[in-house]
């Protein structure tokens, strides 16, 4: 059961935690409207939608860059509020076990993580992609899925050209192959309608193959207007593999990792993405450790100001090994996963040595 003193830690942080999060987010809304009113502003796209898609766009960009920061900042203008007015120190004073304080200092520190890894992650994706459909329709642009690599269903390559909508497709190019690995048709579809049992196909080219080498290779076309095969991959995996990254919610991108990886054509960039996004949390929680360090210990020598901006630059640096480390990581031969963590237990290992230094 929360203590009195719980509570009251708890309502003060999170207090803290909104208004950095509403200062952070009026700044990005403020700049991300001046930006694309700027670029992309027109009679088609006035200002009004400029507002609404920057504001649809905003939970995306808020998460993306600060985070980490967010979190940190509130819980650093709490603690050190009871810091400046000695309320730390009395309670410190009662004999409440360093390890108890710290937990109900953290304690609106991981609510806040938990609620904005929630809205990052599973709202934050879908609204971007809304965004960009609303933008792309008041432009007059494309702005579904672009593709280009193939992908493997049991002994068929396929390649899709271009999504028009989630279940309809255009230039896609299927490849047969017999158990030798040879090529035994292709087919080229100007049109495909995606239904989750078969792949209806409109203006189709089939060329059949017979023979192995070049003197005896023999080939056959045919023209349909219209045919239907077994659906070889999902429409929603199709899809998924066509969307960029930014806009796939976590569980969205976890599968794409894993389609790529039963496929044998691993991409170790789309797993460091994923990766990243998946210790997110974690590095949040590191850097708040190591921002509420720093405020604990004597201020004669320094004032509690002075230690929160030395926990801020800290955080930021850390953050900054922890975004250049990924891709070092893969070149070096790291996994995805590894590269990952690697910064994030370091982080948690000099967030725990000033608590231990301090507390």
């Amino acid at each position: 059961m929360m203590t009195i003193l719980g509570r009251y830690i708890l309502f003060r942080t999170l207090k803290s935690i909104l208004v950095v999060f509403m200062l952070f987010a009026s700044l990005l809304a403020l700049l991300g409207y001046a930006d694309e009113l700027s670029r992309r502003g027109s009679d088609t796209f006035t200002s009004f939608h400029v507002m609404v898609f920057t504001l649809m766009e905003l939970p995306s960009e808020i998460y993306r860059y600060f985070f980490p920061f967010i979190v940190m900042v509130g819980t650093l203008v709490s603690v050190g509020g009871l810091s400046a007015s000695s309320e730390l120190t009395a309670i410190r004073a009662t004999g409440l076990p360093a390890s108890r304080l710290l937990a109900t200092i953290m304690t609106p520190a991981l609510v806040a993580i938990g609620l904005l890894f929630m809205m990052g992650e599973m709202l934050a994706p879908q609204l971007r992609l809304e965004a960009n459909m609303y933008r792309a329709e008041r432009l007059d642009r494309d702005e579904g899925p672009s593709f280009g690599d193939w992908y493997q269903s049991g002994n068929q390559m396929m390649n899709v050209g271009e999504f028009v909508t989630a279940e309809r497709a255009r230039n896609v190019f299927i490849v047969t192959l017999d158990e030798q690995g040879e090529i035994t048709e292709t087919v080229r579809a100007r049109e495909v309608l995606l239904e989750p049992d078969e792949w209806r196909m409109l203006d189709v080219e089939v060329t059949e193959w017979t023979g192995t080498d070049r003197e005896t290779a023999r080939f056959r076309k045919l023209h349909y207007d219209e045919q239907s095969i077994e659906a070889p991959l999902s429409p929603e995996i199709i899809y998924n593999l066509g969307t960029r990254m930014r806009v796939l919610t976590l569980p969205q991108l976890r599968e794409r990792v894993r389609f790529l990886n039963e496929r044998a054509v691993a991409d170790p960039v789309v797993a460091l993405e994923f990766w990243s996004r998946a210790t997110a949390p974690l590095l949040t929680l590191s850097i708040t450790l190591i921002g509420i360090a720093f405020v604990f210990g004597s201020t004669r020598s320094i004032s509690i100001g002075a230690r929160i901006a030395m926990g801020v630059a800290l955080a930021l640096m850390l953050q900054i090994v922890q975004q250049f480390f990924g891709p070092a990581g893969l070149y070096l031969g790291l996994t995805p996963a590894i590269a990952s963590l690697i910064p994030v237990i370091g982080a948690l290992f000099v967030g725990g040595w000033l608590l231990r230094r301090n507390m």
